[in-house]
């Protein structure tokens, strides 16, 4: 071999040295290598936590309780959604007509009745903390010349009132005779009742006066064309009637209530509340 070809040969052998003696760059790491799989190992890594879930219902009675999902709810429902949620419990509120509310509670069907009262439903389990008063009142249209005395002057009237409430020992034995008495049922029971009334269907109505006046408001119903001719002293004090079909719980519950309510008052946030419904703290 001459020279040329061998210095040829030996410049490969060379070249071939050097590339192999270059190290090697390492393939990048799989950083979702040690990633638990989704969703199983995820899940265990987030604990879960059980929440109750408590149904409740009551028919609409602004300023109380109206729609739940509303911008203003009523403000037992603000303090309910307060309270509960932050004691980890979930609520499911629904307008229903009060006769249905009533029962559905003593069945157990649901869980709780807003704003209820121990004299017409003592077996209901009860808080010790109320959440209003009610002042019940006699409305006639404008005008209209009788006025109530006592017992016997219902006797003269067409009466209007809502079906399976109690107002006062007087019109409750009064309503018990059925006679010139018109019961209003539903979730919309208390417009038809006004409506009735404008309309002369009847010639009182019996109302809570907060309620009434703001019906009124959503009726656009001029104010002036009703008179609010008699109330009655403030009946029993209102609370959330939690159900006797299941007792323990319903007593845990009632004690949570309690002391959020109890906890609400002492710091401000219950009189805040109240404030945007022009509502005074009853226990005053």
């Amino acid at each position: 071999m001459n020279n040329k070809y061998m210095w040829i040969v030996v410049a490969v052998l060379l070249t071939g040295l050097i590339i192999f003696s270059i190290p090697r760059a390492e393939a990048p790491k799989d950083k979702t290598a040690n990633l638990p799989e989704w969703p199983d190992e995820i899940s265990k890594i987030q604990p879960q936590v059980d929440r109750e879930l408590i149904k409740l219902a009551s028919d609409p009675w602004m300023p109380f309780n109206g729609e739940p999902t509303a911008e203003r709810p009523g403000y037992i429902i603000e303090i309910l959604k307060k309270i509960f949620p932050e004691a980890a419990y979930d609520l499911q509120i629904q307008n229903r007509a009060w006769s249905w509310v009533i029962k559905s509670v003593e069945t157990g069907e649901i869980d709780a009745a807003i704003a209820a009262d121990h004299v017409n439903n003592p077996t209901f389990i009860f808080p010790t903390e109320s959440v209003g008063v009610q002042v019940f009142g006699l409305f006639v249209k404008k005008d209209t010349a009788w006025r109530y005395d006592g017992k016997e002057s219902l006797g003269k009237i067409k009466l209007g009132c809502m079906q399976d409430y109690s107002y006062n020992p007087v019109v409750d034995a009064h309503i018990t005779k059925k006679k010139g008495v018109y019961f209003m049922t539903g979730t919309d029971g208390l417009s038809r009742g006004i409506k009735m009334l404008m309309n002369s269907r009847h010639d009182v109505f019996i109302g809570e006066v907060k309620v009434f006046q703001m019906k009124l408001h959503e009726l656009k119903i001029d104010p002036s064309d009703i008179e609010l001719i008699h109330t009655f002293p403030p009946s029993s004090p209102l609370h959330i009637g939690f159900s006797p079909a299941n007792p323990e719980q319903s007593k845990k519950w009632a004690l949570v209530f309690s002391k959020g309510i109890a906890a609400m008052r002492k710091n401000g946030e219950l009189q805040k509340i109240l404030d945007r419904y022009k509502i005074k703290d009853w226990v005053e």
